[in-house]
């Protein structure tokens, strides 16, 4: 009975508390990104991928960040704190998880550049393609939405992991378009390749400029 009611509460708070959605959500995305170090980290060393091996750093940094995130999260709530004493907490860590985000969008020089490079192998079909960026759209949709959404709220840390999923949102879309690319044309060849470097580049870009964006609001909020 006790567990009924307890998970009768959770449902009912997923439905009514945005920012509790938001660390649910992101809980699922960490087993997820967890699931693809391992999986890169694996390929990249049977198979001396150089392009795995740099997907897998970048999985681990998301990891680690989602991880350090969500562990606050927890211990918060279970340190019997009240409401302003966790706020004034997430306040002092939110600087260096920002910090956190600029290093993870460092790491994806290398398998942008591959990916440009055509040093990554694509075997979709075309099926399988349209799925992927049909599954692409969802999460930029989603990711901007609780992004937009969660400039309301005061909850810091739901507001970093928005922060965490937009930038991951955002690399998908390097993938959909070289996926894109070279299951629907002829590779990246001419002047093909200057546009995919270019349009790889102004994604890149702006990760990077919302990312520091976020370190300087961050500091700011510190009296920094």
């Amino acid at each position: 009975m006790k567990g009924k009611k307890a998970c009768a509460a959770a449902c009912g708070r997923l439905f009514k508390d945005r920012a509790y959605r938001i660390i649910f959500a992101s809980a699922l995305s960490l087993l997820a990104s967890a699931a693809f170090t391992g999986y890169n980290a694996f390929l990249g060393a049977a198979y001396r991928s150089v392009w795995n091996v740099s997907v897998a750093v970048y999985y681990a940094l998301l990891t680690a960040l989602r991880a350090d995130v969500l562990f606050r999260e927890k211990k918060y709530a279970k340190g019997g704190l009240s409401d302003e004493e966790k706020e004034a907490r997430r306040k002092k860590t939110l600087p260096w998880q920002c910090i956190a985000l600029l290093f993870l969008d460092i790491a994806l020089i290398m398998p942008i550049a591959l990916m440009v490079r055509q040093q990554k192998q694509v075997n979709y079909s075309e099926i399988a393609a349209i799925s992927v960026a049909a599954y692409t759209v969802y999460r930029i949709a989603v990711s901007a939405r609780n992004y937009f959404g969660a400039k309301k709220l005061r909850h810091r840390g739901a507001k970093i992991l928005t922060y965490v999923n937009l930038v991951d949102a955002s690399v998908s879309v390097l993938t959909l378009q070289y996926t894109l690319l070279m299951t629907f044309g002829d590779g990246i060849k001419g002047n093909m390749f200057v546009l995919c470097a270019l349009s790889s580049f102004s994604v890149w870009a702006f990760i990077v400029a919302f990312s520091v964006k976020a370190v300087f609001s961050a500091v700011r909020a510190n009296g920094g």
